[in-house]
Formats: C-alpha cells, structure tokens, sequence
C-alpha cells in the first residue's frame, strides 16, 4: 500500500537562501515529522517593492538543491503587497496543495503565543481597526498606530510581540489558516535587519546581500549550494 506523504508548507522569498534558511528547513521536517516541503516564493521582485537577488528560476533552484522538494510562485500582486495580502496568498497555496502544517520563523517562537494573539485580533478586528484610522488622522504613521492600537486594546506583550516582522507576519499567517497547523520556529541569530553574523553562521538575507555587494566571502554563512549559485551568478 502506498504511503501518504506529510508535506510542511513553508513562505519565503529566499533571497538569498542562507544558513537560517537551511535551519528553519530542517526543524520543520523534524519537528513535525513530514517527509515532504513545499515552499512558496516570490517571483523576481520581493514584499517590499525590490527585485530581487537572483531571478525566480534560480532562488527556486537554490531551494530544491538546499532541500526543498518543490517550489511554487505566488503571484507578484501578493508578493509585494502588505503582510495580510502575502500571508493570505502563501496560505491559501500551501492549503490547496495539501500542506498539513504550515512553518515559519519568528522572534517569539511561542506557536501557542502567536496563535493567542492572533484569536484575539480577529475577535476586535473591527474594534482595532477603528483605533487605527484613529491614531493614523492625528498624525501616526501606519505601523505606529497599529501598534499603541494593540497596547491598548490587548496589552504590552502583545504589543511587544507585534513589534518584530516575523511576529506580524507569523500572526497573519495564524489568522488566515483554514485547515493546516501552525509551527512557529524561533530565528536563531541575527534579526531581520541585523548586518552582523553570528558565531554560528547565521546572518539576515540583508546582511548576506550586503556582504556580497562588498565583495566579501559568503562562505560562513550560506550552505554549500547557495554559495556556488551565488558565485556563478554574480556579475550577471
């Protein structure tokens, strides 16, 4: 009789693909036991407007020869839209695929955490919207007014929480599964932003692109593949 495969579902731009990347990878699979990873990547520009490193065939390929089995595109108009829009597409992917667990990284790393707060944003959505058109009309930028909005109406951890991205979009992905299981894994290292390495090999993809531009040796901080893809293609 043949075996279903357990497939966890993983959301990345993978840009580039780096030691965290490979971490956050194989946690998933043991920690949930699933013979099988699906990610889902940006295409050639990234959430945040940019064009990304490499093109969308060779991140792809990064994956698969890092581990990944397979590797889908979410479409740009949800890749480089806000944190509800790209968490909503990269979920409702991973579902129709069939992914039973759905991973991600975050700062907190607490799945039960997140999905707490995530409950009771959905259950004051219209309530925490409101404050939010609030503090935005006396002058606070978006995020701002979003956050003293979650102070206010859940409390400091919550709004501690909210104040790293991976926490936001760990909660958005939360909010919008239907049917898969959430596990979150805790980013080891180096923050989102963070231009350092630490003395495991792990750096942010902004500190790995930044190495690259100045010519630096990628070696400590990207596996194998990555590095050799990376080296063939720079310059181009």
């Amino acid at each position: 009789m043949e075996k279903n495969l357990k497939a966890v579902g993983i959301i990345a731009e993978y840009n580039p693909f780096h030691n965290g990347h490979k971490y956050h990878l194989e946690q998933a699979l043991t920690e949930l036991g699933a013979d099988v990873c699906v990610s889902v990547i940006s295409g050639n520009f990234t959430q945040r407007g940019e064009i990304a490193l490499l093109d969308k065939w060779t991140r792809a390929e990064t994956a698969v020869r890092n581990g990944v089995n397979l590797v889908v595109e979410m479409p740009a108009v949800f890749a480089c839209s806000n944190a509800g829009y790209f968490a909503e597409a990269g979920v409702e992917i991973l579902e129709a695929l069939g992914a039973e667990s759905i991973c991600f990284g975050s700062e907190s790393g607490n799945t039960e955490e997140l999905g707490r707060i995530a409950r009771e944003i959905e259950s004051n959505m219209e309530k925490l919207e409101e404050e939010i058109k609030t503090g935005v009309k006396d002058g606070l930028s978006y995020p701002r007014a979003r956050s003293q909005a979650i102070l206010r109406l859940f409390g400091e951890n919550a709004a501690s929480v909210i104040e790293s991205p991976n926490n936001i979009l760990a909660i958005e992905y939360i909010m919008h599964m239907k049917k898969a299981i959430p596990l979150a894994i805790r980013r080891r290292g180096a923050g989102y932003h963070d231009n350092e390495v630490d003395k495991d090999g792990i750096a942010s993809a902004t500190a790995v692109r930044k190495m690259l531009r100045e010519g630096q040796d990628i070696s400590p901080v990207v596996p194998e593949f990555s590095r050799e893809i990376l080296n063939r293609n720079r310059g181009r």
